[in-house]
């Protein structure tokens, strides 16, 4: 997959491929003979004297001993060929280059035809972890130094020129293919990925799901290029740490001192790993110092791997069993996560098959043999261009086939085939172009490719092109509600009935396409400001005062919204239907239902549950202590249950059913009036639909069908809500057909939802009619 600065190393010439000059030695007796040179290569064929002389025996001149020449002893004449020097064994390893094609091929076809990890990337990380190291601790011992400023412009020799180039295609495709509004993300993501720290930022987005849609970007692959820019650079530091230390203590050796310091690093990356599974899977997957751990698997086999004497058939075995472990490491649970411990399986499997070399073994073992097999040896000279061209070629199929959540044996084929022949004709085509004008280059740019430019050429780039192109939010967004004091737009269009949406909505049902223009759109101008704005999602005692919202001098009394930020989305139509009567307190937070059930175990971990618990308790005191006069209640139970990661869905509705109990128990004890707002269910995800161009697209990409399940969830908490005297309002009627259970991404021209999960602040704002009769506001509010 990726250029690892030792690139499966290639052969060095031997030294009998060289001309060298043979210098006569000293006598028996210790003097110095004359130094006088012989054409090593040609001596043996040249005719007449010369010939003769050459058959004769050098002696030296006082005392008449046979000396030696160069490497060779002439004793007499008509003696055996003069022996070559003897050659150094080639570096080259032809297996390598086959286990990088057959990781790269687990990666693209995985992603292709089934969504989940394969180990393929794990694979990598050791095997490059191997040809850094090696590289680095050659260098430290041939020379006693860490050649820094070497290294790193040799990688980005390797590195830029094809990333540059995937890069600036996906830019170009964006920029023609995509709508307007998924520029502005996407281009902070080839931002993230030309200045290789996609990793952290997909971190930050893993947290915020808000981002819905982010792993549909067509570089977020280069999340495990930006890991591995990012261990180039620690591991060049580390060896000067090494190098340090082995003057210091001169008796070491440095390898003995390597061994030590990358096996104490490897070490703490892998219990950090399995601490941050723990707490927080989702953003440890990205996390560039609980993956080198993998890293550190090849640099110990590195460091150990030529002092390891193993029989043959141990490494036949490790063979067998190191290929059944990269193999199997795709099937493996969905819910063990990496790089937790079950990334020792593939890890493990890659370490098996690099010790299962020996050089300059003549006989080695099957796995050997398969992997060394030409046509998948020379794949692996492909493998890092099929890596960065397989994702962006599949989001490009996506793109023109939207809606189709499956990709079929002869289209994944197809998108597999021109992934590896982008990456034949770029790489070749980039060596033909530098061969071509390295001459016309100065000395000391001869070693860089032209192509590496690029990279930061796109980086800047993609920080100008949203500029000028985004557009600016829709006139008839809400105003920030820091402003207390100024007056809601006009909505596009007002529900006062359930019979109005309806209709609506079976008009949108039977059309075959988008409106000519959505308002308010899609993308970040569509979702509500109080989340996106104000910043205010997520409210605790350092912000709960400014996400307090009075809309005008005549409020009296405060309503309180508590749940995730499906309450939040709430907001414009609440703020709207209580129009200045009562102030509105957000006591929110993202992804933080009111259950001890989590949303989900898959996406937080146990801090992030904790935090729910305690944010919970938190919400419950300030509610006792404010005493409103209404608390609306929301929170994703669409998503809830098969947030509990259970198979059995009845056994994930009880159990969430349970975790609310204690809440809707405590608001009853406090004699608090409560009206529980159902969240809508899931909708569309806006960048498919926004991708339609025909009627059967727009059936497949901008219509949802209610989720039966999620009806039972509904179901199991009505109940629950009804039992502690706690008005449920159900609003699926809102966003669906009551008869054919099937909800459409837009209502007349409103869109529904901004991100297949919350509503847009247009629709929010339409029905607040609608949410003014669920919450009974008449009575609330009067005096």
């Amino acid at each position: 997959m990726f250029p690892d600065g030792v690139t499966a190393p290639v052969a060095e010439p031997s030294e009998a491929t060289h001309r060298p000059t043979r210098t006569l030695g000293t006598g028996r007796d210790g003097s110095r003979a004359p130094r006088h040179t012989v054409d090593c290569c040609s001596y043996a064929s040249r005719g007449g004297s010369a010939s003769r002389r050459a058959d004769r025996p050098a002696r030296d001149r006082r005392s008449g001993v046979p000396v030696r020449v160069g490497v060779v002893s002439v004793e007499s004449s008509r003696s055996a060929p003069p022996k070559r020097a003897p050659e150094r064994p080639s570096r080259y390893r032809a297996d390598l280059q086959g286990l990088r094609a057959l990781a790269s091929l687990l990666v693209v076809t995985y992603h292709t035809w089934v969504g989940t990890v394969s180990g393929g990337v794990d694979i990598f990380f050791v095997v490059t972890g191997m040809l850094i190291t090696t590289t680095l601790l050659g260098g430290l011992e041939r020379t006693g130094r860490v050649d820094v400023r070497g290294f790193v412009g040799r990688l980005a020799g390797r590195l830029l020129p094809l990333a540059g180039i995937v890069l600036a295609l996906v830019s170009i495709g964006v920029l023609v293919a995509w709508p307007v509004f998924r520029w502005e993300g996407t281009f902070q993501q080839v931002f993230a990925s030309a200045t290789y720290w996609e990793n952290w930022l997909l971190a930050d987005l893993s947290t915020d799901y808000l981002a819905q849609g982010a792993d549909k970007s067509p570089v977020q692959h280069f999340w495990a290029m930006s890991v591995q820019g990012q261990f180039y650079l620690i591991w060049a530091g580390l060896f000067v740490l090494v190098a340090l230390l082995a003057r210091t203590f001169s008796g070491r050796s440095p390898r003995r001192i390597a061994f030590a310091v990358v096996g104490a690093v490897t070490l703490a990356s892998s219990c950090w790993a399995v601490y941050g599974i723990i707490t927080d899977p989702v953003f440890t997957y990205f996390d560039t110092f609980a993956r080198l751990w993998e890293f550190g698997l090849g640099a110990l086999v590195a460091i150990v791997a030529d002092r390891l004497a193993l029989p043959r058939a141990v490494r036949v075995g490790l063979g067998v069993a190191g290929l059944a472990l990269i193999l199997s490491a795709g099937l493996l649970p969905a819910a063990w996560h990496y790089p937790g411990l079950v990334a020792l399986w593939p890890a493990g499997g890659a370490v098996a098959l690099l010790l299962s070399h020996r050089a300059g073994d003549d006989r080695p073992g099957p796995v050997t043999r398969l992997l060394a097999w030409r046509p998948l040896s020379t794949l692996g000279n492909y493998s890092y261009g099929l890596y960065l061209f397989g994702w962006p070629v599949l989001v490009a199929y996506h793109t023109l086939f939207p809606g189709t959540a499956e990709v079929g044996p002869v289209a994944g084929t197809v998108v597999i085939v021109v992934s590896l022949v982008l990456a034949v004709v770029t790489i070749r085509g980039l060596k033909l172009f530098e061969a071509l004008f390295a001459r016309h280059r100065p000395p000391a740019l001869r070693t860089v490719s032209p192509f590496a430019g690029l990279v930061p050429l796109i980086a800047i780039a993609s920080l100008l092109a949203p500029m000028t192109t985004t557009p600016a939010p829709t006139e008839q967004r809400q105003v920030s509600a820091a402003a207390d004091d100024v007056d809601q737009p006009s909505p596009i269009v007002e529900y006062d009935n359930v019979e109005q949406l309806q209709t609506d909505i079976r008009s949108a049902l039977a059309s075959e396409q988008l409106p000519d223009e959505l308002d308010p759109g899609f993308g970040d101008a569509s979702r509500v400001p109080e989340w996106i704005d104000d910043e205010c999602a997520t409210v605790d005692a350092s912000n709960v005062d400014r996400c307090r919202y009075s809309d005008g001098d005549g409020a009296q009394g405060e309503i309180v919204v508590i749940g995730d930020s499906q309450a939040v989305s709430w907001m414009p139509g609440l703020r709207a239907a209580v129009d200045g009567r009562a102030s509105i307190q957000l006591l929110t937070r993202e992804m933080c239902p009111v259950s001890t059930v989590p949303v989900s175990s898959a996406w937080q971990g146990i801090d992030a549950q904790q935090a729910c618990l305690e944010h919970n308790e938190w919400t419950m005191n300030e509610i006792r202590e404010r005493q409103p006069l209404l608390v609306v209640m929301s929170f994703g139970v669409w998503r809830s249950a098969r947030v509990q990661d259970v198979d059995d869905a009845a056994a994930g509705i009880d159990e969430l059913v349970a975790g609310t109990r204690p809440y809707l128990a405590e608001l009853q004890a406090l004699g608090q009036p409560t009206v529980w707002l159902d969240s809508p269910p899931p909708g569309v995800p806006r960048d498919e639909c926004a991708l339609a161009r025909t009627a059967e697209q727009y059936d497949e990409s901008c219509i949802r069908s209610v989720d039966q399940e999620g009806v039972w969830r509904i179901q199991g908490l009505a109940g629950a809500a009804a039992e502690y005297g706690i008005p449920f309002e159900s609003t699926t009627s809102w966003f669906c057909d009551t008869q054919s259970g099937f909800c459409p991404a837009y209502v007349r021209d409103i869109a529904v939802q901004a991100d297949g999960s919350h509503l847009t602040w247009g629709m929010s704002r339409a029905l607040a009619p609608m949410i003014d009769s669920a919450l009974e506001l008449e009575l609330v509010l009067t005096p």
